[in-house]
Order: structure tokens, then C-alpha cells, then sequence
């Protein structure tokens, strides 16, 4: 039998954060948050 990795739960500072949904919306704003740029600290040409 093959065996699946599972991600139950995951910590989010003090509380614990349980279920598909909360799950994936957590791990997207972690993501979205750290890979977000900053557009004003541009070079501008001109």
C-alpha cells in the first residue's frame, strides 16, 4: 500500500489552524505575503 503524506494541522502563532480549506488558505497568504513585491522601490526610467 502507498503510503500519502497529510497535513492535519498547522500552527499559526498561537493557535492551531485544523481543516482542508483553513489549511490551504493558510499556506496561500503565508506564500502570497513573502513572494509579494514592493512596486515602489522601482528604478523608474525616464
Amino acid at each position: 500500500m502507498r503510503r500519502r503524506n497529510q497535513l492535519v494541522a498547522l500552527k499559526d502563532g498561537e493557535s492551531w489552524v485544523q481543516g482542508i480549506d483553513e489549511v490551504k488558505t493558510l499556506v496561500k497568504n503565508f506564500f502570497a505575503h513573502n513572494f509579494a513585491e514592493d512596486w515602489r522601490t522601482r528604478p523608474n526610467l525616464e
